[in-house]
């Protein structure tokens, strides 16, 4: 549904006609004689904004209940709870499937209750994950109770949609020492505010899950940015502007007036360079009704001194000593100088005492393959602003740090760069660390990076917003910088990329999440929210496990075009070797596409591909779509995984009520394809298939949706 310009509210007219296959005109529960008369739906927009419109595939959920009374299992009418309606060419809302159709009661009244967007419901209460600000329309959170006392009735019924969260708005304005140039490739944060929030359908209740509390990254769009936030305290919140030369925080004053159900909040936010004080103005602009209302601005935190580029300062060096700290970027410098030349800091642990300043030079990384990194490096929760990656001296790593053996931590990255790739060896770009054979614990990236290569021989590319390639551990970060790749020479370049790590050889990614959108266009890709691919050759054959655990993805995975194989996944692109993925929930739109008549392409709401891998309680919620436009037979889409070879299991996963897979070859809302001749490979019952398509294995013969699932008992039993 497209909201990028608000509307007061979006009724949605009500038809009894007739459509639905199914004539059944009693039901068991709570039954009642019902008639012949459908309820279908159309809909039309009374606003005066214009933009505020149903999009086709729009899903509602319906509940039809006795009237007067309040909606519970015991007023529920011939199970119409929940039904799915979708808004299709024609300006009308169908129901889903066959057996999504209402009828009205032959002789009793009955009251409705429709939300936006269309969930799984427990308890009767919609939950709505509101980190997922890159996708507005899954998160903009629509209720309607008007309709009351209808009796059977061919007259059109109209149903009213109210927003039932708050939205802000922020215009960002170049100030004194900037200029719009300046304003590309920044990030808006709003600090310490609910991550969830459920509405309760039978009382309209909005209630925020406290123990939510992180900070939300708005939708960028321009110098724009747009916020969906739950209803609330707005006193003394903090705003904060990340650009790569730095971050401007701002606070909303305590006389502002609290965030209000369907209200939208505009503010403009002017950024000085000079002081790095910010200014802030702010108006509130109704989806309902508002008043306009000034704020004051907070000064931002002082920055180290800029880097010249040049200087490395190696003076705070003491081979006797085993901690150091870090006070400029300079000093930054030498520790790479160090590095580099022999001294791995083995046993010691360097600390940034201040956020430092790379002011957009070049970094020569600290530690290659030679000499590698091999100390502690604490951020002690700063960062380093104006890091722009880019390919310098024939250096086939791009990173902080080239290669780590010991561990990082605690730290920031802001900054954006293009590298652009020419040359015969595997390449690595990893916004910490370019290949990780140790830990990196808490760290966030807001870089961007656009990544072109191009080559003459066959090579690897491997780009991860946290890590290029990783042996080691990673858990507990966060990746909020957008990745693009292209390859202008296909045909030799195999690529790895992830929002987390691009390719995970051993180790384990844990508690790391994606917010942001990753795209790429090439030969032979693995695109993956949190891991491109997992991919070991043991050479004895051992059976050695990776890990990816309780990680999000919350960014759109889009691969353009693959001309030979393109692997797109929520979690991971490509999963093998003894890999297994636990507890991660993909909420990003994952597509591919190809227009190669021998380009495979598989897609899925966890994994693209797996072989030797196993799914365990993974979530998707976003929409799935796979396509060949030139060999259909060579396209797989499945709500967990696309397609599954040999010794592959998926236990206690599910594909939400909202998600949908789409392909022009094979797909499944569970699994695309299962290979013929795979061996020990176990889609089990104790999944779940809420969405669509409702067949759990595309690849399954016969008419019953679960054909081909296992029945058999086992461990999760």
């Amino acid at each position: 549904m497209k909201i990028l310009i608000p509307g007061i509210l979006i009724p949605v007219a009500l038809l009894s006609l007739h459509g639905c296959q199914e004539t059944q005109f009693e039901r068991d529960n709570n039954s009642v004689a019902s008639s012949n008369t459908e309820v279908l739906f159309t809909s039309h927009i009374v606003s005066r904004v214009t933009d505020n419109t149903w999009e086709i595939d729009d899903h509602i959920g319906v509940f039809m209940f006795r009237t007067g009374t309040s909606l519970s299992d015991e007023t529920i009418i011939n199970y119409a709870a929940n039904m799915n309606y979708t808004y299709t060419e024609g300006a009308k809302f169908q129901p889903a499937t066959s057996d999504d159709c209402m009828y009205y009661p032959a002789k009793e009244a009955v009251d409705f209750i429709a939300y936006y967007p269309y969930k799984s419901v427990e308890n009767y209460t919609v939950s709505i994950d509101l980190t997922r600000q890159q996708d507005p329309a899954a998160i903009d959170l629509l209720y309607s109770n008007n309709l009351k006392n209808i009796q059977n009735t061919t007259e059109t019924q109209t149903l009213t949609f109210r927003h039932q969260l708050s939205r802000l708005i922020f215009h960002i304005k170049a100030g004194e020492g900037l200029n719009d140039e300046k304003l590309e490739d920044f990030n808006v944060l709003v600090k310490n505010i609910p991550s969830q929030v459920s509405l309760n359908l039978a009382s309209a209740a909005i209630t925020p899950e406290e123990a939510s509390i992180k900070d939300i990254h708005a939708l960028v769009q321009g110098t724009t940015a747009y916020a969906i936030v739950s209803p609330g305290e707005s006193r003394g919140k903090e705003i904060t502007v990340i650009l790569p030369s730095g971050e401007y925080k701002f606070q909303i004053s305590n006389e502002s007036a609290n965030w209000e159900s369907g209200y939208q909040y505009t503010y403009s936010l002017t950024l000085n360079k000079n002081n790095n004080t910010p200014t802030l103005e702010a108006e509130i602009e109704p989806w309902i009704d508002g008043k306009g209302e000034d704020l004051e601005n907070s000064e931002s935190d002082i920055i180290a001194q800029p880097w010249d580029g040049q200087t490395a300062d190696t003076d705070w060096y003491d081979a006797e000593s085993n901690a150091f700290t870090l006070n400029n970027a300079k000093e930054l410098a030498g520790l790479a100088k160090l590095v580099n030349t022999g001294t791995n800091f083995q046993g010691k642990t360097i600390t940034l005492s201040q956020d430092l300043d790379l002011n957009n030079h070049p970094f020569t990384p600290i530690g290659n393959d030679e000499h590698p990194f091999a100390g502690t490096l604490d951020g002690n929760q700063k960062q380093i602003i104006g890091y722009a990656p880019q390919y310098i001296n024939a250096n086939n790593t791009v990173a902080l740090i080239g290669t780590n053996q010991g561990t990082v931590k605690n730290l920031t990255i802001i900054g954006s760069g293009i590298i652009n790739y020419e040359g015969n060896k595997a390449f690595k770009a990893g916004n910490f660390v370019g290949n990780n054979a140790g830990n990196v614990e808490g760290c966030c990236s807001y870089v961007k990076i656009r990544l072109t290569a191009t080559a003459s021989g066959s090579i690897q590319v491997a780009l991860g917003g946290i890590a290029g390639v990783n042996t080691g551990n990673i858990s507990h970060c966060q990746n909020y910088g957008a990745l693009e790749y292209t390859s202008d020479s296909p045909q030799f370049i195999t690529t790895f990329m992830g929002g987390i790590a691009g390719l995970v050889r051993n180790g384990t990614v844990s508690q790391s999440d994606n917010h942001q959108n990753l795209t790429a266009q090439g030969s032979t890709i693995s695109l993956g929210g949190i891991c491109g691919e997992r991919n070991l050759k043991d050479e004895d054959g051992s059976k050695i496990v990776s890990s990816i655990l309780t990680c999000n993805n919350y960014g759109d995975i889009t691969l353009s075009d693959a001309t030979v194989r393109g692997y797109a996944g929520g979690i991971i692109g490509k999963a093998g070797n003894w890999a297994t993925v636990q507890s991660c929930a993909n909420m990003g739109n994952i597509t591919t596409a190809s227009a190669a008549e021998n380009g495979y392409i598989y897609a899925g709401g966890i994994a693209g591909r797996a072989v030797r891998c196993t799914f365990r309680d993974d979530r998707n919620s976003g929409l799935i779509e796979s396509k060949n436009s030139e060999n259909p037979s060579y396209t797989y889409g499945g709500g967990i995984a696309g397609y599954l070879s040999s010794d592959c299991e998926i236990h206690t996963s599910a594909h939400a009520a909202e998600a949908s897979v789409t392909s022009n070859g094979w797909q499944g809302g569970i699994v695309g394809n299962i290979a013929s001749q795979s061996e020990n490979t176990f889609v089990y019952d104790c999944n779940q298939n809420l969405g669509t398509p409702k067949k759990w294995i595309g690849s399954a013969k016969g008419n019953n949706d679960k054909e081909g699932v296992s029945q058999d008992v086992h461990e999760d039993e």
